[in-house]
């Protein structure tokens, strides 16, 4: 069974602001944690360790003033989410489309440009050539498959981390975890068909890496 490791740790929320609210968190083993906000707007927080384990660090905010946010595909989508991905070095922003009584019906991929006069989220579907992608709210990961084939997105039912789409997907229990499957990049498809399990009462699914 699982048995607890670590003391519990306050959750401050951060007011939204210019930045937006938060959307998802990715870890880099290197460089600390990357928030994305709603606005897709990052905040960095770098942290570092005291002689008494006392954790501090730095929490640096990256504004694209001329960042425009797309739309979704079709009329009457709104988006279900915002995903952080790191893939061979780079930072992905992966979006979710939903479409109310159908759910989850595409995304988009996004890659942050630093290395510009100007940084920005460029749309660029060809990123995910040869890579398989797992998304979810704070678990995501890419993985290589070695072969020029077009890229697959793996979708959990995480919606319920999302307020502003609570209504419109959600009419049963909370944690229904129905709107689960993969979706093909090029040509695009979607696919909604693993087993039902039993509704879990206290979270929605996440990754489990081994």
């Amino acid at each position: 069974m699982w048995a607890r490791a670590l003391p519990p740790v306050e959750l401050v929320e951060r007011p939204a602001g210019p930045l937006g609210g938060s959307a998802d968190v990715s870890c880099d083993q290197h460089e600390g944690f990357y928030f994305l906000t709603s606005q897709e707007h990052l905040l960095v927080f770098d942290p570092e360790y005291d002689d008494d384990g006392q954790i501090s660090g730095d929490l640096d905010g990256y504004l694209f003033p001329d960042h425009h946010m797309t739309s979704p595909p079709e009329a009457g989508q709104v988006v279900g989410g915002r995903y952080l991905v790191e893939s061979d070095g780079r930072l992905l922003m992966v979006k979710r489309f939903i479409s109310p009584g159908r759910g989850t019906v595409s995304f988009q991929v996004f890659t942050l440009e630093w290395e510009t006069s100007d940084p920005h989220w460029e749309s660029s579907a060809a990123v995910v050539t040869g890579k398989l992608l797992f998304i979810g709210r704070g678990c995501s990961r890419a993985i290589q498959t070695g072969r020029s084939v077009p890229g697959f997105i793996y979708f959990l039912d995480d919606a319920e981390g999302f307020p502003d789409v609570q209504s419109i997907v959600r009419t049963e229990k909370q944690y229904r975890c129905s709107d689960a499957g993969w979706f093909r990049c090029s040509p695009q498809y979607i696919e909604k068909s693993w087993p039902q399990g039993p509704r879990p009462d206290c979270s929605p699914w996440i990754w489990l890496y081994h």
